[in-house]
């Protein structure tokens, strides 16, 4: 395993200087600094410096690819980065590529105040939607973030606090009519925003899912539907072509709550747990 993952032996790069977390909330990083974060050469395994993100654990990541851009989103304690995605260049006759994949950072934003820990991409809007909570409260919030890359800024559009655990948030731009919205878990309820006008002054819909917490959403990307998971193990299925009011599909299996969901296709559903358990559904089958 070391083996793979061994990087290029090189010198250490120098300590790039602290960087500035500014006096306002979404305080750019200064350019200067930003530039001082030059990552290592790799063999398998590319490696950020840590600097970017304070030396703080990153609690999400998201890949868009809009536009022609291919960026990664990353959010820890203090900062919203956005990562350039660079492919390999191809290898001429005779030559080895002249460069390898890497990412680079293109801007870098101190979210001082807000704590993001989940992030969807409404590409309609060109926006980011981060659900959160603010920090010295701990009241959550949720967040939408301009995504527009002609603008340098990635400071908070408007800022929705709704008085209750919100901790996932899943975009529906996928789903036909609802190109334009997320929907956001609070507490047992899933609550529908349209944001297409950069806030959360226009909620759709909401409804109670679960008797406990959700603790996932996912959208399927060739259905209209909606899944959620919930502290208790629970999977839901939710058609969202009317406002929902009954789960379409329910599945019970896990003993505790559900970590992720991935669908592969129409009748292939993937659920992981925290009770250690990876689960691979057929649909088709009502047994």
């Amino acid at each position: 395993i070391r083996a793979f993952l061994a990087a290029d032996t090189a010198p250490a790069a120098p300590t790039p200087p602290p960087i500035s977390r500014g006096g306002g909330k979404f305080a750019p990083i200064p350019k200067d600094q930003v530039k001082a974060m030059v990552p290592g050469k790799w063999k398998r395994v590319f490696t950020t410096d840590s600097v970017a993100h304070d030396s703080d654990a990153v609690h999400s990541i998201l890949f868009v690819e809009d536009e022609g851009h291919d960026t990664l989103y990353s959010t820890s304690p203090g900062f919203l980065n956005s990562w350039k995605c660079a492919q390999a260049s191809k290898p001429t006759k005779g030559k080895k590529a002249k460069s390898e994949p890497h990412l680079s950072l293109s801007h870098g934003q101190s979210t001082t105040g807000y704590r993001i820990f989940s992030l969807c991409h409404v590409p309609e809007a060109k926006l980011l939607i981060g659900a959160g909570v603010e920090t010295s409260s701990q009241t959550p919030a949720l967040l939408s973030i301009s995504a527009d890359h002609s603008s340098n800024y990635l400071g908070p559009k408007d800022v929705r606090a709704p008085g209750a655990v919100s901790m996932k948030v899943e975009s529906l731009h996928t789903l036909q009519s609802l190109s334009t919205c997320v929907a956001t878990s609070v507490n047992g309820s899933i609550t529908v925003f349209d944001v297409a006008k950069g806030d959360f002054s226009v909620q759709k819909t909401t409804w109670t899912a679960h008797t406990k917490f959700l603790t996932c959403l996912r959208a399927a990307t060739d259905q209209v539907q909606l899944l959620s998971g919930s502290q208790t193990g629970e999977i839901c299925f939710w058609d969202m072509r009317t406002p929902p009011s009954n789960a379409t599909i329910e599945l019970l299996y896990h003993t505790r709550l559900v970590t992720d969901l991935q669908l592969q296709n129409s009748h292939t559903l993937y659920s992981s747990s925290a009770d250690g358990s990876v689960l691979h559904w057929d649909l088709r089958s009502t047994k």
